[in-house]
């Protein structure tokens, strides 16, 4: 079945193939933001959408099977990737750390599990 052409706008069509043809890896763009700072901290505070988290955290277990300091760690990515970001949300608001720990159920701080944010008022 073909879409009339009257229900795709203009240019529409030929815009959002091109971001998914162009799309980089958003840890890259993270890194690129800010190279002289962890990612992590910039993912934080710049993404806003559950899809991009969800991106940003496949790719950061990604990068720490690849990147990672020891045989350990790399054979253990994903709860590195759980354990680092736990920790790192624990330097932010409460809104913000109940918002990485609701879309990334398996994240907590690795001292305080999910229950270090306080209650909103």
């Amino acid at each position: 079945m073909k879409i009339p052409e009257s229900f795709v706008p203009e240019g529409d069509l030929e815009k959002k193939t091109e971001e998914l043809i162009n799309k980089k890896p958003i840890l890259e763009n993270l890194i690129k933001l800010n190279p002289k700072r962890n990612p992590l901290f910039t993912a934080i505070e710049e993404l806003k959408k559950e899809d991009e988290i969800k991106q940003f955290y496949q790719e950061y277990i990604g990068y720490i099977k690849e990147e990672g300091d020891t045989d350990e760690v790399r054979k253990n990515a994903e709860q590195v990737a759980n354990s680092n970001i736990g920790y790192v949300l624990g330097y932010y608001s409460n809104k913000t750390s109940r918002k990485w720990n609701k879309i990334l159920e398996n994240v907590s701080h690795p001292i305080f599990g999910k229950n270090y944010c306080k209650e909103e008022e």
